[in-house]
């Protein structure tokens, strides 16, 4: 047939620079009128069901929406520095307008006036702040979620259902290995002990729990060893910040609660408490460098220079011995077992088994350690290994690459350096409880752990609450990755 014409399709012009900064502009703009137009009305609104100025509430409205347009809607880096200068001055002169404008208030106007304006001038920079380096990063990194890595194409939720279906991020494929946990078992163990003392103190009290009693002990040891049961099975991303979140959050409050109450008042608490909060001021590269040393392993043939390998290592060494050390620290261990036995019996012939609860957990571990160190069953405890022709070598333990109990000995960088901060808020917040009601409290017959659980401790809940937040987002944000060749390299 005859021959065809080539089939041509249009080439589309290049698009030069100007076109496309053009473009971004025309986006920008239109985006930004857009939230003018909206927030103003909304100002405006407002303004008028509150009774007030119509036309201040849309300045104001306005000035918001002008910021909201101008930095929230254009790609961040794509302007020049005039429009950025431009950008920062409209909303304040739209503010200048708005404070500008006549306003004569009432005697009771300018009562609310100065009411509000004090309100906004302690916490108005404390708020800018936060919302400035919390708020808006959380929020436009919530807006970033939803488009790919490159923050171009918009891809609604698959980033999320990527980090659940991704086993990297959460991998359930080894949790039925938490059922065959010694910390599962031992944490079962602890919780029907409480179930035990909690049915015997509702008799007594009227509640199964009771903060203070012996039976909370129990109930938080079980809560604990189960939860590590779990994390330590269940691995992934997701887990491991949660993890992160929950121990740092728990144990540096805790700790840092504990030492507030007992250091309050003894002789040399500034100086106790100077030392606790020394911590807050080393920086995390200086704080990995500090536990470094904690925690390093050497090769088993020759010394560990690690703290805690130190000791392991020569515990080993002295449970497998037969000289003088080792007869000493067995003996001193055997009458400690000893007086916890003696404690047990007592609190059991006075009819008050609660209060026998944790010298008998403490006393079956300790009971165990002897069982080890004597060698009754077993090779001895501590950082050993008998080889098959009858040697002994130390056998330290890495507790940096070793999962899943590596993140475990992170965590306590972390808890070492916000138990400072926790103590300081909740030693203030202790000092400021009113001492009418402590006294009042004693009055009545209460002991003292009744007043710290239900007179101390309900009063400083702000306070509570404040260092919770504040290991919260430390614990939740600056922690160290859970994969050992990460972690690793943080304390090199």
């Amino acid at each position: 047939g005859a021959p065809q014409a080539p089939i041509t399709q249009p080439i589309a012009a290049p698009v030069s620079a100007p076109e496309m900064v053009s473009r971004r502009r025309r986006v920008a703009i239109a985006a930004l009128a857009i939230a003018v137009v909206v927030v103003a009305g909304l100002g405006a609104a407002i303004a008028t069901l509150r009774r007030r100025d119509t036309i201040s509430g849309a300045l104001t409205g306005a000035a918001i929406g002008w910021v909201i347009g101008a930095w929230g809607a254009p790609e961040l880096g794509a302007g020049s520095s005039v429009w950025s200068t431009f950008a920062l001055a409209i909303p304040g002169a739209i503010i200048g307008v708005r404070a500008a404008r006549p306003d004569v208030p009432d005697e009771a106007g300018r009562d609310r006036m100065d009411r509000r304006s004090r309100a906004f001038i302690f916490l108005g920079p404390a708020l800018l702040f936060v919302t400035t380096n919390l708020v808006v990063p959380a929020l436009r990194t919530l807006y970033l979620s939803l488009f790919d890595r490159n923050s171009e194409e918009y891809v609604g939720l698959d980033n999320y259902r990527t980090i659940f279906t991704n086993p990297k991020s959460w991998d359930t494929s080894t949790w039925r290995d938490m059922f065959t946990s010694q910390l599962m078992w031992v944490g079962l163990a602890l919780l029907v002990l409480f179930v035990i003392l909690g049915i015997r103190g509702k008799r007594r009290t009227g509640r199964v729990i009771e903060l203070g009693s012996a039976s909370s002990g129990p109930l938080l040891g079980a809560v604990v060893l189960i939860g590590f049961a779990v994390f330590t099975t269940v691995r992934g991303t997701i887990v491991n910040n949660l993890w992160w979140v929950l121990v740092v959050t728990l144990f540096s409050t805790s700790l840092g609660l504990a030492i507030a109450v007992l250091a309050d008042g003894l002789k040399g608490e500034r100086i106790a408490k100077s030392i606790i909060f020394m911590p807050m001021a080393v920086s995390l590269v200086g704080a990995s460098v500090i536990w470094r040393f904690m925690y390093i392993a050497r090769d088993s043939a020759k010394t560990q220079t690690g703290v805690f390998n130190s000791l392991w290592v020569a515990l080993g060494r002295l449970s497998t011995g037969d000289g003088l050390p080792t007869l000493i620290i067995g003996a001193i261990v055997t009458i400690i077992f000893g007086l916890l036995l003696v404690n047990i019996a007592r609190n059991l012939a006075r009819g008050e088994p609660a209060r026998a609860a944790a010298p008998a957990v403490f006393a079956i571990l300790v009971g165990w350690f002897l069982i080890r160190y004597w060698r009754i069953t077993g090779t001895g405890v501590g950082g050993h290994r008998i080889k098959d022709d009858g040697t002994i070598v130390a056998q330290p333990i890495n507790f940096i690459q070793d999962p899943p109990f590596n993140n475990f000995w992170l965590m306590i960088v972390l808890v070492w350096i916000q138990t400072g901060f926790a103590m300081v808020i909740l030693s203030a917040a202790i000092r400021a409880v009113p001492t009418e009601l402590i006294e009042a409290a004693k009055v009545d017959g209460a002991t003292d752990s009744q007043v710290f659980w239900r007179v101390t401790l309900p009063q400083i809940g702000t306070n509570r609450r404040r260092a919770r937040h504040a290991d919260l987002h430390l614990g939740g944000a600056d922690h160290v990755p859970q994969h050992p060749p990460h972690a690793e390299g943080v304390l090199r």
